[in-house]
């Protein structure tokens, strides 16, 4: 099965315990697809690679279940899926975690740079807002109106 790796996001990496967690991107060219959340977990040499699923309860016994939102009907191509994204997904992310000239993508460290940007922009939206209040209010109209005269 043709299979592409697009980007790997990480979530946790502790070298000393060998301990890696986080999610690929990958794309099915034959199909036009991209799928993101295919979960990725390695301890020491142990690779876990998971398609994303969701989570529900069964109507008939109440149970949770899981189950995947991608799949084939066909086994073998299943199969084939499964297989494909565990060689290429592995290899990636050895050459990405070798490869010391391009930073990783840490997701949590992302959003919160993120979440950062945003509060210094609030902050300095509420200093800016305070300074328009404590003008006299005839030269707040006059320098806003697009009528205004140089």
């Amino acid at each position: 099965m043709e299979l592409e790796i697009i980007k790997f996001f990480v979530f946790e990496l502790d070298e000393e315990k060998e301990k890696l967690i986080g999610n690929l991107m990958i794309r099915l060219p034959d199909l036009g697809i991209r799928i993101l959340g295919v979960f990725v977990s390695r301890r020491k040499d142990n690779w876990f690679f998971g398609v994303p699923k969701g989570k529900g309860t069964h109507h008939e016994t109440g149970e949770a279940v899981k189950y995947p939102f991608i799949f084939f009907e066909d086994r073998e191509k299943q199969r084939a899926f499964i297989d494909a994204i565990r060689e290429k997904g592995r290899a990636f992310i050895e050459a990405r975690l070798a490869d010391k000239e391009t930073p990783l993508i840490f997701l949590k460290k992302l959003q919160k740079d993120l979440k950062k940007v945003d509060s210094q922009k609030a902050k300095e939206s509420a200093a800016e807002t305070k300074e328009m209040d404590s003008l006299p209010k005839k030269t707040v109209a006059r320098s806003t109106s697009k009528f205004a005269k140089a």
